[in-house]
C-alpha cells in the first residue's frame, strides 16, 4: 500500500511522526467546549491557548494510493514545553507533529511563529473577517495567507468545534494547506490539499487536549 504524505517547509506540519499520550490525562469529546464566534472575534481568547505543558493529540491520515481515500496512518502530538523571554516578550518553546520545533506566542494581532534562525512570522491572524489577506516569507519561500472564514463548523474525534479557517498557499508549487483553529482551544484540523489543487492527501484531527 503506497500513502503519500506532504512534508510542509513552513510552520506545524513537517511529516508524521508518533505521539506520546503517557503524560496526559485525555479530554473526552463530550467535555470539550465549541466556542460560538460570530464577529470574528471572542474576547478574552486566544487562537491558540500557550502555557507551558500544554498539549495537543492528532489523528494523522494520508491518501491512499490502492484505497483511493483517506485512512489513518499514525497519532501525533504537539505540545508547549516552556517560555522564555525575547526582547520584552514572553516566547513559548514548541514541539511536535512530526520533526517540528519553533517558538510561538499571541500578540494582538494573532498567533506567531518563528522558525530556528529565522524571523517571526504571523502565521494566524487573530481577530481577523473574511477575506483578509497577509504574506510572509518562510525559509526563503514565499507564502500566501488568505482568512476563509470565522465561523465554520468542524467535527473531528475530539467533538465539535467553531473555527476560524485559514488558507495557506505555499511558493512556485502551490500547495495548498487548510488550517482549522478555535480560540480557546488552538489548532483543531488540518488538510493538504495536491498541488494541483484537486483531492485531499493529508489531515491532522485533533483527538484530545489536555490544558
Amino acid at each position: 500500500m503506497k500513502i503519500f504524505i506532504a512534508l510542509l517547509t513552513v510552520a506545524f506540519l513537517i511529516g508524521c511522526g508518533s505521539g506520546d499520550k503517557s503524560e496526559t490525562e485525555q479530554t473526552s469529546p463530550a467535555e470539550t467546549p465549541a466556542l460560538e464566534i460570530s464577529d470574528g472575534f471572542t474576547p478574552g481568547e486566544s487562537i491558540m491557548p500557550l502555557a507551558e505543558g500544554n498539549l495537543w493529540n492528532y489523528q494523522i491520515s494520508a491518501y491512499d494510493t490502492v484505497a483511493l481515500g483517506m485512512v489513518p496512518t499514525s497519532v501525533d502530538s504537539f505540545k508547549v514545553l516552556g517560555d522564555t523571554v525575547l526582547g520584552e516578550e514572553t516566547w513559548y518553546f514548541v514541539v511536535g507533529l512530526g520533526p517540528n520545533r519553533g517558538t510561538v506566542r499571541n500578540r494582538d494581532d494573532g498567533f506567531w511563529f518563528i522558525r530556528p534562525g529565522e524571523e517571526p512570522f504571523l502565521f494566524a491572524k487573530y481577530p481577523a473577517v473574511p477575506g483578509e489577506e497577509y504574506r510572509n516569507q518562510i525559509s526563503g519561500t514565499d507564502v500566501y495567507n488568505r482568512v476563509e472564514e470565522t465561523s465554520v463548523e468542524i467535527t473531528v474525534p475530539a467533538g465539535k468545534f467553531v473555527c476560524f479557517k485559514y488558507r495557506q498557499i505555499v511558493g512556485a508549487k502551490r500547495m495548498t494547506t487548510d488550517y482549522y483553529f478555535s480560540p480557546g482551544n488552538g489548532l483543531v484540523k488540518t488538510d493538504i490539499h495536491s498541488p494541483s489543487g484537486g483531492y485531499m492527501i493529508f489531515t491532522a484531527e485533533l483527538m484530545d487536549k489536555n490544558f
